[in-house]
């Protein structure tokens, strides 16, 4: 060990001798601005390089420079997830003589939060009961829970604007809108009767938006079950709506026809199905409620349609993609 580091250091004060003659015996410099620019370094390396000193102590190890076997690794691989998250779901096919079967799914009667699902029995009331040409000031009544700030007091908009605004980009202050339009206490009671009309026994609506309410017991509710027979009434008799819900983008006008914003849709699967299959669906999200998501897609022939669902998810989309896989169109 002595030995080698004497050895060190001895051969440090050759290296550093050999340095200084290096940098000692370079050429002048000339009057070059390229060479001006040179550092010491660049005079002292490439004398300790050249060397014939150095070069004849690079063979020995001075145990500094043990050197490490480099491990490979393989990269992690995910294995593509085989469960749905979602604590309900289910696909319903609606043949073309209307029947309706299940095909598969979980707690289809269970009742959970909707959130903006809700916004489909929102625009059914709507459709259903206003004219789309109706012009509508905005009030500052019309702002509340979950507000988006698109809408400011003063806006002046068709009922067919702000519908559009309601089921693609899921905008809560378009739901009040409407339901203070309309009448708000009314409003509501319309909603709930619509729902018990259709034998949507599971299901009841404290909004017309979906935002948690005060207290859970305040939320609205719904099943996979209900949510299909909503789905294939609305289908049957305004398909316009789910028309509406199948755009990824829209602009928005006020009455003059001047532009108020662009309305994105909230379903990041639009564009992922083919046109042909993807006929409408509705998103929805709250902290009570999680994850939620409704698709209405075409059968392949054009002999019925498909209903998919998935309630109080942690990955809607995923979920979602899973649960059409497992029945393709």
């Amino acid at each position: 060990m002595i030995k080698h580091k004497f050895l060190f250091w001895s051969s440090f004060a050759v290296i550093s001798l050999g340095a200084i003659i290096g940098f000692q015996n370079q050429e002048p410099l000339k009057d070059s601005p390229v060479q001006a620019k040179k550092s010491t370094l660049d005079y002292v390396i490439p004398a300790i390089e050249n060397n014939p000193i150095v070069k004849s102590i690079e063979a020995i190890d001075f145990g500094f420079n043990t050197s490490s076997p480099i491990v490979k690794t393989d990269p992690v691989q995910t294995p593509p997830r085989t469960t749905i998250s979602a604590l309900a779901y289910g696909t319903y096919f609606v043949n073309s003589d209307g029947t309706v079967k299940n095909l598969l799914g979980q707690n289809l009667d269970k009742p959970l939060g909707i959130a903006s699902i809700t916004k489909l029995m929102t625009a059914l009331i709507a459709v259903k009961s206003m004219n789309p040409n109706d012009e509508v000031i905005i009030t500052e009544k019309d702002f509340g829970k979950g507000t988006f700030d698109r809408y400011k007091v003063g806006d002046k908009l068709t009922i067919q604007n702000i519908l559009y605004s309601l089921l693609i980009e899921s905008d809560n202050d378009a739901a009040r809108i409407i339901e203070n339009h309309y009448g708000a206490d009314n409003f509501i009671l319309a909603m709930n009767n619509e729902a018990k009309s259709l034998g949507m026994v599971n299901t009841k609506y404290f909004n017309s938006s979906g935002v948690d309410g005060e207290t859970p017991s305040e939320d609205n509710v719904s099943t996979v079950s209900d949510l299909t027979k909503l789905t294939e009434y609305i289908e049957l008799k305004y398909p316009s709506i789910f028309a509406i819900t199948s755009i990824s983008k829209y602009d928005i006008v006020d009455v003059s026809g001047k532009f108020h914003h662009e309305a994105i849709s909230t379903d990041k699967l639009i564009d992922e199905f083919s046109v042909n299959y993807f006929v409408g669906g509705k998103t929805g999200f709250t902290t009570r409620a999680k994850q939620n998501l409704l698709i209405l897609r075409a059968h392949d022939g054009d002999d019925g349609y498909y209903i998919d669902t998935v309630l109080s998810s942690d990955d809607r989309f995923g979920d979602m993609k899973l649960l059409i896989s497992k029945i393709p169109n």
